[in-house]
């Protein structure tokens, strides 16, 4: 057959295989060759992937290898070196990178406030959604006007849409009656309540409360409208934090936050720093420049950027699928070079959280990960499960024991993350412990532990805490 035929469309192919999959079951050969394709528009990159594997070892090794080493490499000129060098640099950056810094709001009643404080001298009747994640730090703030929940301008379909679309763990939502001096809600905003808490529910996002704001004070719809009970005026006037000084509008003391990023701007050293070695990755793209600062006005941070997917930074920003599937790159080859290092072994408990925390540094979703063990504790494989959400994890204990006994394995660690989230103990995982460690010890195979991975580190569950009640 033609070598021209056989490597028609390879690109294409590739690349689609990566959008429908991910980087994980790709070959180390396939993924140089996707990054390759950004350095090397035109040529047939797989010896180029081969020769750099055959020279420096592995994916890890290539993405920290030095210009002189890679350019000793055939068919690596000094450009494609600079891109590979920028690209391992900007991985390392965006995983190095301590989470961004948002003020977490602990009592939801405390956001009554920092509505007034928003809707004050604006006489539009519309709705405005906070979006959270799991730690009920801001994600972003998105606005609903004009009109009002129940006229035909509002859907309540695409709010639950745009709480998705930046994978919000929570939301607040708010609307306002202009021109009312009591905070009073009618019947139909009752009913749009337990409505828009009902969507928000089956998509697997929380309501955690709906503030009618008025000129003079807000109420909360959520706590007791499915009993339609009036809840409790609560009067307030503006808070004097509510303004800046330069009267923008303000849902935190002195603070605009606008998005995420607004709580680390465009003025910071760090963000500034990351926008300009992401806006020099473009370059050596072949993709716009401009597209890096797109990046950050949607998502804040370089690591919140490659954490999410393709589709997603398609969505939330200005640049192409080019761009995009570099950026989603990013996160993909930290993911897939953590799965590469060697596990440690299990009675060495700070290595192993070492060892997930790596793996789980980048994760925007919950994913179990399994580690087997001989009886002579060798590792001998791993096994996890993707399919979570930013708030749940798929545990399969059937197909984690059928893994066990494929793996011939005598014993094994449990683990899974809280996205943006504290690593505390729910009953969930309780729960989802205890089914695990049954059906592991009901083929043979001893439980070693259950890491929870989070934002602050880490925390385990062990098979004394599942056999002791809750207190």
């Amino acid at each position: 057959m033609d070598r021209r035929q056989i490597h028609t469309n390879h690109r294409d192919r590739l690349r689609a295989r990566y959008l429908a999959e991910g980087a994980d079951g790709f070959a180390p050969h396939n993924l140089l060759e996707l990054l390759l394709f950004y350095a090397i528009p035109r040529r047939d990159t797989n010896p180029i992937a081969h020769g750099l594997l055959a020279a420096v070892g592995t994916v890890e090794a290539v993405l920290s290898a030095g210009r002189e080493e890679l350019c000793r490499v055939f068919g690596v000129a000094e450009h494609t070196a600079d891109f590979l060098l920028c690209f391992g640099e900007t991985m390392r950056e965006a995983a190095c990178a301590d989470p961004e810094d948002r003020q977490s709001c602990r009592e939801v009643s405390t956001f009554g406030k920092r509505f007034l404080a928003y809707y004050a001298g604006d006489y539009r009747e519309g709705m405005t959604m906070l979006l959270l994640d799991n730690d009920a730090r801001p994600i972003a703030r998105e606005f609903f006007f004009p009109g009002s929940l129940h006229s035909p301008g509002f859907s309540a379909e695409e709010a639950v849409r745009t709480a998705l679309l930046y994978r919000a763990a929570a939301c607040v939502v708010a609307h306002s009656h202009p021109g009312k001096k009591m905070a009073l809600p009618t019947q139909e905003d009752l009913y749009e309540t337990r409505r828009l808490y009902q969507l928000f529910s089956g998509a697997g996002v929380e309501m955690l409360e709906h503030f009618l704001i008025q000129e003079n004070g807000y109420c909360t719809l959520l706590r007791r409208s499915s009993a339609g009970i009036f809840p409790g005026f609560a009067p307030g006037g503006l808070p004097t934090a509510g303004r800046s000084a330069a009267g923008q509008r303000s849902f935190f003391d002195g603070d605009v936050i606008e998005k995420e990023h607004e709580c680390r701007g465009a003025n910071d050293p760090v963000v500034g720093e990351s926008s300009r070695r992401l806006a020099t990755l473009f370059s050596l793209a072949g993709c716009p420049e401009s597209g890096a600062d797109s990046v950050f006005e949607a998502f804040g941070s370089l690591r919140a950027a490659a954490s999410a997917g393709a589709d997603m930074l398609m969505r939330r920003t200005k640049i192409g699928s080019r761009a995009a599937i570099l950026v989603s790159l990013i996160g993909q080859c930290h993911r897939y070079i953590m799965r590469s290092r060697p596990v440690p072994p299990p009675e060495d408990s700070e290595a192993i959280a070492a060892y997930f925390s790596g793996y789980y540094r980048m994760a925007s979703e919950e994913e179990p990960l399994l580690l087997f063990f001989d009886k002579k504790r060798k590792a001998v494989g791993r096994w996890s499960q993707p399919g979570g959400t930013v708030n749940t994890a798929a545990f399969s204990p059937r197909k984690m024991a059928e893994r066990a006994v494929a793996l011939h394995a005598g014993a094994a660690v449990l683990a899974h993350n809280h996205p943006d989230g504290p690593a505390a103990v729910s009953r969930e995982d309780r729960d989802a412990t205890l089914s695990v460690l049954r059906a592991l010890e009901g083929v043979g195979v001893e439980f070693l532990g259950h890491y929870v991975i989070g934002r602050d580190g880490y925390c385990v569950i062990s098979r004394e805490d599942i056999e002791t009640p809750e207190d």
